[in-house]
């Protein structure tokens, strides 16, 4: 099953963690990527209106961070996502009734641009720094982006 601590990538691999929260009619996407020694290169966060299904809150998560992680140059990467119904859609590319799968066809156009991608379940307590800048996405009016540091407390510690 998923890991119970945050491991580093190989060297020359990059982690992308994703994490989405809900609140009423909103959700927060957050995202983080990290090099083999666990340094944070680049973070991010966005707020969607809407009211959606869980499983599609991780699917736009983890196309926001597939996308962000692209466009800043990372081309090898393993993803990271704590849901365990995503991870399998992701690894087994297979197909359900749903308007998530829309999203996933989407995540697969863009796995396509990577030179290597592949897809990991971690627990829960492996993803908390993505969980709050997921939550604190709640409150941006805007896309934010860092590159190299990531604006939650707990980055230096809680990997």
């Amino acid at each position: 099953m998923g890991s119970t601590t945050w491991k580093p990538p190989p060297t020359g691999w990059w982690k992308v963690n994703t994490e989405a929260a809900i609140a009423e009619r909103h959700v927060g996407l957050g995202m983080i990527v990290r090099d083999n020694i666990g340094d944070v290169l680049m973070s991010g966060g966005k707020k969607l209106d809407v009211a959606i299904q869980v499983l599609e809150e991780e699917v736009r998560a983890t196309l926001f961070g597939l996308r962000y992680a692209y466009d800043a140059g990372f081309r090898q990467v393993e993803l990271e996502t704590d849901c365990l119904n995503l991870v399998t859609l992701l690894t087994k590319k297979s197909n359900e009734n749903s308007t998530s799968q829309m999203v996933v066809k989407d995540i697969f156009v863009v796995v396509n641009l990577f030179e290597a991608c592949i897809f990991k379940f971690p627990k829960r307590l492996c993803n908390m720094t993505t969980y709050s800048l997921a939550k604190d996405s709640l409150m941006f009016d805007e896309v934010l982006i860092w590159m190299e540091e990531c604006p939650h407390r707990h980055c230096s510690y809680c990997r």
